[in-house]
């Protein structure tokens, strides 16, 4: 529980952090793309399976830098991604509901 409630802070410090830089004048894409990669793996453990718009969310965010920072492939790779966790969201797919089952 404590090793979760620091990455929970860490996670907080992430999206704070982004959205900060995302509302400059001049927002770092490569610093936007480095906070969302952090939250969206965050996420990613099964405790947060709750969680998947959201990181749908971070992986679309990530997808967007990666076309500022003129990263196609890197683009593509988040778009997969995004897809995936969209899946383990609103697929019916009977092993989805064993994930959830198992939190």
């Amino acid at each position: 529980q404590s090793a979760g409630e620091i990455g929970a802070e860490g996670y907080t410090r992430h999206v704070s952090t982004a959205e900060a830089m995302e509302g400059e004048r001049e927002p770092d894409w490569k610093g936007i793309l480095a906070q969302h990669t952090a939250a969206f793996e965050f996420l990613r453990s099964p405790e947060y399976c709750s969680q998947r718009q959201v990181q749908t969310e971070h992986a679309m965010a990530a997808n967007a830098a990666c076309h500022r920072l003129r990263l196609p492939n890197k683009a593509n790779w988040w778009l997969q991604e995004a897809k995936k966790s969209f899946r383990l969201q609103w697929s019916s797919d009977p092993e989805v509901f064993l994930l959830y089952a198992k939190h």
